[in-house]
C-alpha cells in the first residue's frame, strides 16, 4: 500500500480527519511523461521562433500578414501548450490522497477536498484486458464526483484500499440489516435475505448458480460484465457490467456471506504481478 508520509507534509485539513492510514502520491512516471512533452514543445517553440526571426532578418519582404499571423498563431499555442504540460506535471507531483477515518482526503496543492466515507458509491473496472492493468476508480457522494485514473501512483492498490474500506465500515452494518428483513441497493440490483432482486424479478438464494465474469474489448474500452446464472437455467438471470454496480466489493461480500459457492467472478481490482 501507500506509505504514510511524515505529519507535517500534510495540510492542517488533512490531519483533523485523523491519523491517515494510507497515503498515495502523484505518479511521477506520469508527471515525466508531461515534462517529456514540454521540453519538446521547447524545443519546437525555439525553432518556430527562430525561423520567424530568421525571415524578418534575411527576408522581411516575403514576410506577408497571413504568414506572420499564422506564426504568431503556431507561437502562441505552442505556448499554451507548454504552459500546460508544466502545471499539470506540477499538479501531478504535488498530488495526494489520504485514506482517513473522517474520509478520503485529495491534495492538489494548497487546496484540499474530503470525500465522506458515509453514503460513498464506488465504481471500479480495469481498463485494459491483460492481469493487472490499471484501473479506473470513480467515486460519488451526493453531487461530488472524482476520477482516480493514471495520475495517481500505485492506481490499482488505491482502488483495493478504498474498496476494502467501504467494507470493513459497511459489511457488519449491512449483514444486520439483511437480518431484520431490510433490502439493499447497490445500482440495479438489490441483496436481501430473500435472494437478489434486479428489475422486478427476485431470484432466492437456493436458486441462485453462479456468477461469471465475462470480459471484452469494444470500441469504447474495455467491458466487465458480470453474469448472473439461475440453477437449472441455460442463460443468464441478468448481465450487469462493473460500471453499473457501486461498491462492488461490499455485494461480494455480502453474496459471499450467504452462498460463497457462487462467487466465480475474478477479483473487484488485480493487482500487478511483482
Amino acid at each position: 500500500m501507500g506509505k504514510t508520509p511524515p505529519e507535517d507534509d500534510l495540510p492542517a485539513e488533512v490531519l483533523a480527519l485523523g491519523e491517515p492510514r494510507t497515503v498515495f502520491r502523484g505518479n511521477s512516471r506520469t508527471a515525466s511523461d508531461l515534462f517529456l512533452v514540454l521540453t519538446l514543445m521547447i524545443l519546437l517553440l525555439t525553432l518556430v521562433v527562430g525561423f520567424a526571426l530568421y525571415g524578418v532578418i534575411r527576408v522581411p519582404e516575403q514576410i506577408t500578414v497571413g504568414a506572420a499571423l499564422m506564426i504568431s498563431g503556431m507561437i502562441l499555442v505552442l505556448i499554451g501548450v507548454i504552459v500546460a504540460a508544466y502545471l499539470r506535471g506540477r499538479a501531478i507531483l504535488g498530488l495526494r490522497y489520504a485514506l482517513c477515518p473522517g474520509g478520503l482526503a485529495r491534495v492538489r496543492g494548497m487546496r484540499v477536498d474530503v470525500l465522506p466515507w458515509e453514503g460513498l458509491e464506488v465504481y471500479i473496472w480495469p481498463t485494459a484486458p491483460f492481469r493487472g492493468a490499471p484501473h479506473r476508480c470513480v467515486l460519488i457522494n451526493g453531487g461530488t464526483r472524482w476520477s482516480l485514473s493514471g495520475e495517481v501512483a500505485r492506481v490499482n492498490e488505491l482502488c483495493v484500499a478504498v474498496s476494502e474500506e467501504m467494507i470493513r465500515r459497511n459489511l457488519t452494518d449491512y449483514k444486520k440489516r439483511i437480518g431484520r428483513g431490510d433490502e439493499i441497493d447497490f445500482g440495479p440490483i438489490a441483496i436481501s435475505s430473500r435472494g437478489l432482486a434486479h428489475d422486478g424479478r427476485l431470484l432466492s438464494w437456493d436458486s441462485l448458480a453462479a456468477i461469471d465474469e465475462r470480459r471484452k474489448m469494444t470500441g469504447l474500452g474495455l467491458v466487465r460484465d458480470f453474469h448472473i446464472r439461475q440453477a437449472l437455467s441455460n442463460g443468464s438471470w441478468t448481465v450487469l457490467s462493473a460500471d453499473q454496480l457501486p461498491n462492488l466489493g461490499l455485494l461480494f461480500a455480502l453474496i459471499g456471506e450467504r452462498k460463497p459457492t457462487a462467487l466465480r467472478a475474478g477479483p473487484v481490482v488485480e493487482l500487478p504481478r511483482d
